[in-house]
């Protein structure tokens, strides 16, 4: 039986989610998947296991002595960093040093196939790719595999002049790593990101690139009556819901700043929901804010989808967010720039709309225009787009046929 490792920093956050459900995915379709992250481990039975691999170890005296007066490169890099970059809109930069040896795990050694994800901090690029000699798949959930230290364009535009020499040296270890690679795949969730990872020419080693949607569990997500979701968590009031789910709040990326400021133009009344930590401050009489902070229940977050007339996803560069995905699998529609995978597959009017310019005034206008006839979109339709294009099944067995390829090349 195959067996495939995949390796992400955490089990959390958009790409460890993603991660985490293919390999679900796969598990169920009869690959022997294992599942290595810094915080949860899988094995290749499907066991949950305490895996003390990356699990802190208080140094002794003389380390701590020695590091201080020697430090290593990777110390040396992450302080330069962290001292360099100091814009908190920034998402968190990575180095493509790490202080771990992944590539001696014993998971690692057993496997027929690598397939990283999100690994910042937890592969160390020249020794990791040096030393496998097994097939690797690569799903790119962000830039930051073909880019230095940032994760995205628009964060990198901003800090490039404070770390472009370390910016720099971070994308030649990655080239240079990469040329170790014997036979190798990347696959974007989005034909944007594929595209941008082509154009960047950091993947000439590998020989398959493939655009795969991510995938959603859609026996979880799914469509329930309105009343009842607004029932579970409480909400009263009749006017149409939008709902935004925040991140920590500072990235830039991710558009709150538009957002307010659309939202303080919109001239329709309006319910906004919020999901996170990070509030929402909306100065203008007609939108009303109810924040559910940080929420972890799965069925509070369904609820949440289902109670809302459209879905606020107002990223300046993005790749096909699990907002997105879990949205049309509950039949509710978004409202979204035209970047990344949301241009890909919110069109048409079927499932959304695509604000024309990346503008708050834009936005304002786009949002008015759905209160104006929120019922042209159909619940079972977009249910159905979800069902046809980020089913698990269709995920899983698209992945197989990456595998089967790659092992032979």
């Amino acid at each position: 039986m195959l067996k495939v490792l995949h390796i992400t920093t955490s089990p959390k956050g958009g790409a460890g989610i993603a991660a985490f459900r293919l390999h679900n995915a796969l598990r169920r379709c009869g690959v022997a998947s294992a599942f290595l992250t810094k915080k949860k481990s899988i094995d290749y039975d499907g066991s949950l296991q305490q895996d003390p691999f990356f699990e802190y170890q208080a140094a002794s005296l003389f380390q701590r002595l020695s590091n201080r007066l020697f430090p290593s490169e990777y110390k040396k890099q992450q302080l330069a960093l962290q001292q360099k970059v100091t814009d908190q809109r920034c998402e968190g930069p990575s180095l493509a040093l790490a202080p771990y040896a992944t590539e001696t795990h014993p998971w690692v050694q057993e496997a027929d196939i690598i397939h990283l994800h999100w690994v910042g901090g937890i592969i160390n690029f020249p020794t990791f790719f040096k030393t496998i000699d097994c097939p690797v798949v690569w799903t790119l959930h962000d830039m930051n595999p073909f880019m230095g230290v940032f994760h995205y364009e628009g964060d990198a535009s901003r800090n490039q002049s404070l770390v472009q020499e370390l910016d720099n040296k971070q994308r030649e270890i990655k080239k240079n790593a990469y040329a170790q690679v014997s036979k190798g795949a990347i696959v974007c969730p989005s034909r944007w990101m594929l595209n941008k990872a082509i154009a960047s020419g950091m993947f000439h080693t590998f020989d398959l690139k493939r655009t795969l949607p991510n995938a959603i569990d859609l026996e979880k997500f799914i469509p329930m009556p309105d009343r009842e979701a607004k029932d579970q968590l409480g909400i009263t009031t009749t006017q149409p819901i939008a709902l935004y789910i925040t991140d920590s709040g500072m990235s830039e990326r991710k558009g709150i700043d538009l957002l307010i400021a659309a939202l303080e133009q919109v001239n329709s009344p309006l319910t906004l929901l919020t999901l996170g930590r990070t509030p929402v401050p909306v100065n203008n009489p007609k939108v009303s804010v109810v924040s559910l902070g940080f929420v972890k229940e799965e069925n509070r977050i369904i609820a949440a989808y289902n109670c809302a007339e459209v879905v606020l996803l107002p990223s300046q560069e993005d790749n096909l967010p699990n907002v997105m995905l879990e949205a049309f699998a509950c039949g509710t529609p978004v409202i979204s720039f035209a970047n990344g995978g949301m241009a890909e597959h919110i069109g048409k009017g079927q499932n959304g709309m695509i604000v024309p310019e990346m503008s708050a005034s834009a936005l304002s206008q786009t949002i008015d225009r759905f209160l104006d006839a929120p019922e042209r979109f159909s619940s079972v339709a977009i249910r159905a787009y979800a069902e046809q294009h980020f089913s698990e099944a269709t995920q899983a067995k698209a992945y197989k046929e990456v595998y089967k390829d790659l092992i032979t090349l």
